[in-house]
């Protein structure tokens, strides 16, 4: 639902909202309806999300914006010039596409 209003009885016009596996989300982060988190994206707290997320995205702010990535273990992903990332502590490798990160083994 896009225009809910507490005296008005529209629950089938509900919009689905999908958090993915390994998705955190700050304290007191607003997630607007029909949106999609993708799998470990991290919400920073206060956040307000209008729009869908990318898998391991990380963002911040009012309204939300991308500020990186991370990865699963929640640390900050840098790229070197081949885009790939090497997640420190749990050594997994992610890589950087045009249509976003990826994990890979």
């Amino acid at each position: 639902m896009i225009n809910p209003r507490s005296f008005i009885e529209r629950k089938d016009q509900y919009r689905k909202t999908l958090i993915r596996k390994g998705a955190s989300i700050g304290a007191n982060a607003t997630i607007v309806c029909g949106v999609e988190i993708g799998k470990f994206a991290l919400i920073g707290a206060g956040s307000v999300i209008r729009e869908n997320v990318e898998d391991y995205a990380c963002m911040s702010g009012n309204p939300a914006k991308k500020i990186g990535y991370v990865g699963q273990y929640g640390h900050r992903l840098i790229f070197n010039e081949e885009g790939i990332a090497v997640e420190k502590e749990s050594n997994f490798k992610y890589r950087l596409t045009n249509k976003g990160v990826i994990h890979i083994e």
